[in-house]
């Protein structure tokens, strides 16, 4: 099914080639995620690792700048994941979740390679799992991007997150620390 969907998104990215740039672009990507969490609310101070799967991803970038060596603009930025929890003497339960970011970047073109562009960005972030909210927290990161066309990239990224999580039962909260590494297809508008 993923496949499939990276394939629609390629075709319909194929359908902007030659539209004039207007400093917006969207990306889709599939988001590897390694949580640890500071369980005191089980009675438990040590870090626990949370057993998370990525499902999809995205991006929206609107660009402030076009020159030569850098960039810089303003970003929406989502993830939806699914966590498995084994209880005992039951299967395992899924929780989806959904992770959003605004951020800050910048992108550093290099002269000899023109295609690549080394991204940095930090900025807020705050979701949702299982009717539990989290405070809102920070991310920051970086990676690389390589322009296939003018219209039409590839990424990868890592980014560390960090926000506590409050629970329903007595309204405590738990810092939570993600590790995101994405891999995924932008498209400029």
């Amino acid at each position: 099914m993923r496949n499939y969907l990276f394939l629609f998104i390629f075709i319909i990215g194929i359908q902007f080639k030659g539209v004039a740039q207007s400093g917006l672009s969207f990306e889709m990507h599939y988001p590897l995620i390694f949580t640890y969490q500071n369980d005191s609310f089980n009675g438990n101070d040590a870090l626990v690792n949370r057993n998370n799967e990525g499902v999809l991803g995205g991006n929206f970038q609107y660009q402030f700048s076009d020159n030569v060596e850098y960039n810089y603009g303003i970003s929406y930025q989502f993830e939806t994941f699914q966590e498995a929890r084994i209880t005992q003497n039951t299967n395992a339960k899924k929780t989806f979740f959904l992770m959003s970011h605004i951020n800050l970047f910048g992108k550093i073109l290099f002269i000899d390679v023109p295609k690549l562009q080394a991204i940095v960005s930090g900025g807020f972030t705050t979701y949702k799992k299982g009717g539990q909210k989290s405070n809102l927290g920070y991310n920051f990161g970086g990676g690389f991007q390589y322009d296939i066309f003018n219209e039409i990239y590839f990424l990868t990224t890592y980014h560390y997150a960090q926000a506590k999580l409050k629970h329903n039962v007595d309204y405590s909260s738990d810092p939570e620390y993600h590790h995101i590494i994405r891999f995924g297809l932008g498209f400029r508008l």
